[in-house]
């Protein structure tokens, strides 16, 4: 098992894209620690669906942030990220299911 915080940054993109990519992270294997979502857009919906993905070992935290850029909003995910492993994804991507541990084991 690895631990890492994992950053999905979100800025115009569709709620049915970012519900795919959102469940690719809720199903990842052999990974723990936080899933952040900072949403650069005023959609409620959002941090429900964040509260009902959340797993034993990976919740999911939603957080609304000012619409300004990728760079900004990955920026506020490092600044608040609870571990020294940083995974980033963005909106309109899907994650197979080692994705995360592959990568944190790397890093590691």
């Amino acid at each position: 098992m690895v631990t890492a915080t994992i950053a999905l940054t979100r800025y115009d993109e569709p709620n049915w894209l970012l519900w795919q990519a959102l469940e690719s992270i809720a199903g990842q294997r052999g990974v723990e620690g936080a899933v952040l979502v900072l949403d650069q857009t005023e959609d409620g919906d959002t941090a429900d669906n964040c509260a009902s993905l959340s797993v034993p070992g990976l919740p999911f935290k939603w957080l609304g942030i000012a619409a300004r850029s990728l760079s900004y909003a990955r920026n506020q995910a490092i600044a608040i990220a609870r571990f020294p492993i940083i995974l980033f994804i963005d909106a309109d991507a899907t994650a197979e299911p080692d994705w995360a541990h592959e990568l944190a084991a790397t890093f590691s």
